[in-house]
């Protein structure tokens, strides 16, 4: 079992490359297949791919598709890889607004800005102070989020809320950090980030092979005689593309709302989130020693 589950890493980094480069491979066979002359009208490159072909045999044949699928799979997946969910992010009309960015409202984000929203609302209760107040006050000074919002509100010049500034920064940097806090599952909770891996994988390889069928469903549309079918060709493998990426979409935002859950149980904890909870922790103490020194007064006078 231990050998299996050392071997599955292994088998995660390689099948979504592998898949896209087969997938080119297959494409550029179709495309240039008229154009291979057979053994005996072979000449030149071609008549020394022949004979390399039938030197190595079946089985190097194979390795040698295998290692040539995987590094052009490598190249097209670092290059086109999500293209599809990115392109669909820009034009789309989240894109247009100012104040938060997609990061902010992925499960991860919006987990990160109801918390605050909430953090916020017990400094300002133990205070008796609302947020804007309190930035202006100086009792937070020294605070990471209370300089972070000295600056933001310095350079925006947006009527928005001190509490929403940092909530919006913070998500930006736990989301920025997910990679780094699904690892620290791999040691303390290896079962959940199994399952974070899991719907990642599989959303991995369902980007990275978006734009490579794209090219087989055009090279196949163009290899057909009639116009019509290869229309309907191209057509019905876009309409395929474009469910695997909303597949694609779907298990990265589970695999973000399994990370979500981790958090929240306790299994793992983001790095901003822990100097965040320190910070808010040192307000509440201040209030506590405020609100202490403030009953002591009667008493001294």
């Amino acid at each position: 079992m231990g050998v299996f589950s050392n071997f599955m890493p292994g088998v995660r980094e390689v099948r979504a490359p592998l898949a896209a480069g087969g997938i080119v491979l297959l494409a550029i066979a179709i495309a240039f297949e008229p154009h291979v002359p057979d053994r005996e009208s072979a000449t030149g490159l071609f008549a020394s791919l022949i004979a390399v072909k039938e030197e190595i045999g079946p089985v190097g044949q194979g390795i040698v598709v295998a290692f040539t699928a995987y590094l052009l799979g490598s190249v097209v997946q670092a290059a086109t890889s999500g293209s599809i969910q990115r392109t669909i992010a820009y034009w789309g009309p989240e894109s247009k607004q100012n104040d938060a960015s997609l990061e902010d409202r992925t499960p991860l984000g919006e987990f990160t800005i109801r918390w605050v929203r909430m953090a916020f609302a017990q400094i300002q209760e133990a205070f008796g102070m609302t947020q804007a107040e309190l930035v202006d006050s100086g009792r937070l000074k020294g605070l990471i989020f209370h300089e972070r919002q000295r600056s933001l509100l310095g350079v925006t010049g947006k009527p928005k809320s001190p509490t929403e500034l940092v909530a919006n920064r913070l998500a930006k940097a736990i989301v920025g950090d997910a990679r780094i806090t699904q690892g620290r599952l791999l040691g303390a909770e290896p079962e959940w980030f199994s399952e974070v891996d899991r719907l990642e994988a599989e959303a991995e390889l369902r980007e990275a092979i978006e734009l490579p069928l794209l090219a087989l469903g055009a090279v196949c549309a163009l290899r057909v005689s009639s116009t019509t079918v290869g229309l309907a060709i191209f057509a019905g493998v876009a309409a395929f593309v474009v469910a695997l990426g909303r597949q694609g979409v779907e298990r990265r935002r589970r695999a973000e709302a399994t990370l979500v859950d981790a958090v929240i149980v306790g299994r793992v904890k983001p790095a901003p989130l822990e100097r965040f909870e320190a910070d808010l922790a040192t307000a509440l103490a201040r209030a506590e020693a405020a609100s202490d020194g403030r009953h002591a007064a009667p008493a001294g006078s």
